[in-house]
């Protein structure tokens, strides 16, 4: 009988140790990928700030669109190209004077 409780105990004892090391395994790789360097926070933090990326992108994508199409425009025409020489550059067109005021 004495034998059977000692085999019992050696038992109780082994499987306690065996659950307490696998719960602590469980929480060491639980904590390894939630806290750690490349956990899943880390992960939250990359994609947040790759959604801002992406949105800054497309809205700076459409904005060199338009300074595309503008350029185009101004290019081709050239009423803009007399505007901005005449109003960067100080140019006149034929038979016309400028006048300087200080």
């Amino acid at each position: 009988m004495e034998i059977r409780r000692q085999v019992s105990n050696e038992l109780k004892l082994r499987r306690y140790v065996l659950n307490t090391a696998l719960v602590l395994s469980l929480f060491y790789v639980f904590g390894t990928l939630v806290f750690s360097d490349m956990g899943f926070l880390r992960y939250m933090e990359i994609k947040g700030k790759h959604q801002a990326l992406s949105m800054e992108f497309q809205d700076m994508d459409s904005s060199n669109e338009q300074l595309r199409a503008s350029l185009a425009k101004h290019k081709s025409n050239t009423f803009y190209l007399e505007k901005h020489a005449r109003e960067n550059f100080g140019l006149s067109g034929p038979e016309e004077i400028i006048f300087l005021y200080k």
